[in-house]
C-alpha cells in the first residue's frame, strides 16, 4: 500500500511546471491501487490577500479531475507560537485523499451480527485505513511549531554556487516560512496515519511517498 504526501500550504514555492507535474505524480500513486492513501496540505499562504479560499478551489479541482476522492478533510494541529509576532496559523488544513474505486459486492451471508452496510465496510479494500487516528479524529495531536530562527533552507553546494545571502542573521520568508511544518508536525501526521491500522493479508507494508520533499521534514520524521 502507498501512502502518498503532497505539501501544497505555500504553492507559489513551486512554479507550474512543478505544481502539474506533482499534481499527475501524487493522483497517479493514490489511484493506481484501492489500498492507497495520499494526504494534501492544502494552501494556507498566498502573496495576496483574500486569495487562499480560490487557490484552495483551484488546486483541490485539479486534483479531483485526475480520478480521485477530496472531500474527506482533516487538520494539523500545532500547540502555540513561539514568537506572538508570527502569522503561520496553528492548524493545517488537510485533505485525505483516496482512490475512486467501486467497492467489492456485498457477501449474501449476512447476519444479524454483522448485517450487508457493515459488510460493505469491511470489504472494501482500503479499509483498514478507516482505523487510522486521522481518519477517526479528523485531527492530529498538536506538534511543537518550528521558531522562525530554526526554519531550514536549501542550499546549492556547488563549488561555484554564490550563497543565497551574506547576512547570518537572515530568515526564511514568504511561502517557504510556511511550508515547513517541521520534524515535529510531520510525525504526529504520520503517526496518525499508521498507528492502529492492522494490514490485511496481502499487504506486507505501507511505503511513505513525499512527492513535495521541501527540505525533508518527513523524511526526517521517519527516519525518527
Amino acid at each position: 500500500a502507498l501512502l502518498t504526501l503532497l505539501n501544497w500550504s505555500a504553492p507559489a514555492t513551486h512554479s507550474d511546471d512543478a505544481q502539474e507535474a506533482q499534481s499527475l505524480c501524487f493522483t497517479h500513486l493514490v489511484a493506481e491501487s484501492p489500498q492507497n492513501l495520499g494526504i494534501l496540505l492544502t494552501p494556507v499562504f498566498h502573496y495576496k490577500k483574500n486569495q487562499i479560499y480560490n487557490l484552495e478551489h483551484v488546486m483541490v479541482k485539479n486534483l479531483a479531475s485526475k480520478g480521485v476522492d477530496v472531500d474527506c478533510q482533516a487538520s494539523l494541529l500545532f500547540k502555540d507560537r513561539k514568537d506572538a509576532r508570527d502569522s503561520r496559523p496553528l492548524v493545517y488544513p488537510l485533505r485525505v485523499i483516496q482512490p475512486l474505486i467501486a467497492t467489492r459486492p456485498v457477501s449474501e451471508e449476512a447476519t444479524e451480527d454483522e448485517p450487508p452496510a457493515k459488510q460493505a465496510k469491511k470489504q472494501q479494500p482500503g479499509a483498514f485505513w478507516q482505523a487510522a487516528p486521522l481518519l477517526l479524529t479528523r485531527r492530529t495531536e498538536e506538534a511543537e511549531q518550528v521558531p522562525v530562527p530554526k526554519l531550514k533552507q536549501v542550499e546549492d553546494l556547488s563549488e561555484s554556487a554564490l550563497p543565497a545571502t551574506t547576512d547570518t542573521a537572515a530568515t526564511i520568508q514568504g511561502g517557504r516560512r510556511y511550508e515547513q511544518i517541521g520534524q515535529s508536525a510531520a510525525t504526529k501526521l504520520l503517526s496518525a496515519l499508521l498507528e492502529g491500522i492492522e494490514l490485511p493479508a496481502g499487504i506486507r507494508a505501507v511505503v511513505v511517498v513525499d512527492t513535495a520533499l521541501g527540505v525533508g521534514d518527513f523524511f526526517w520524521a521517519w527516519l525518527e
